[in-house]
């Protein structure tokens, strides 16, 4: 990513109220493929967790 998430919550917070659980899309960077069925997709930020989802 070109921005850290404390900069992107930072500027993103001056046009909109920025609440716990709210998810922040970021967009998808160059050359990611189509998700297909059964495709097991991984998401992790240090100190807040991991997530784990299977596309059906």
């Amino acid at each position: 990513m070109i921005w850290s998430i404390p900069e992107i919550i930072s500027v993103l917070s001056q046009s909109v109220t920025v609440r716990a659980g709210d998810l922040i899309m970021t967009g998808t960077p160059a050359g990611v493929g189509q998700v297909n069925p059964h495709d097991v997709m991984e998401a992790s930020c240090d100190n807040i967790g991991h997530m784990t989802v299977t596309y059906q």
